[in-house]
């Protein structure tokens, strides 16, 4: 079965304690979506995409499970990104041998302030790159063209905050 990659570019999202084991989730994913074969350049489309889960907790407040809700999307693939390995670890074991991952990321961590560090999330930071996601600093939904205060993304009246 063929699968297609389209870039999330921009998140906005809800969540509520349900007890101290259970968080609901509203989220709204924008992607860029391709065109029908254009030739030269293809307009930005964009494709907002309303998610609505719950999450299952440990005591440690760590996800163990969870499970979709009937008015959700649903998602069959999920790439995102992860931190680069040494050459030879386990998932990068014919990598470059002359490259050593940790100072090109020390490098990086040096020549860029610690926001824009934080608006780069990785799905498994290293230890020195691990950092706490307030709610404050989340990117809102970026809808290109628009300039309203805010648009009616999902089907349930779920209102997000938007920027041109």
């Amino acid at each position: 079965e063929e699968k297609w990659n389209y870039p999330v570019y921009s998140f906005a999202s809800s969540s509520a304690m349900h007890s101290d084991h259970q968080v609901e989730v509203k989220l709204n994913l924008a992607s860029a979506k391709d065109s029908q074969g254009e030739f030269d350049e293809s307009p930005r489309i964009q494709k907002v995409t309303y998610f609505h889960y719950m999450l299952d907790l440990n005591d440690d407040g760590e996800i163990v499970g969870g499970y979709f809700l009937r008015d959700s999307s649903r998602i069959d693939m999920l790439w995102l990104p992860l931190r680069p390995k040494l050459s030879g670890e386990e998932g990068h074991e014919r990598g470059n041998p002359h490259v050593n991952v940790n100072e090109v990321l020390a490098i990086w961590r040096e020549s860029v302030s610690e926001e824009t560090r934080a608006a780069w999330p990785v799905a498994d930071p290293a230890p020195e790159d691990r950092i706490t996601l307030d709610a404050d600093r989340w990117q809102p939904l970026q809808i290109p063209g628009t300039t309203a205060a805010s648009a009616n993304v999902a089907e349930e009246d779920e209102s997000v905050e938007t920027g041109g």
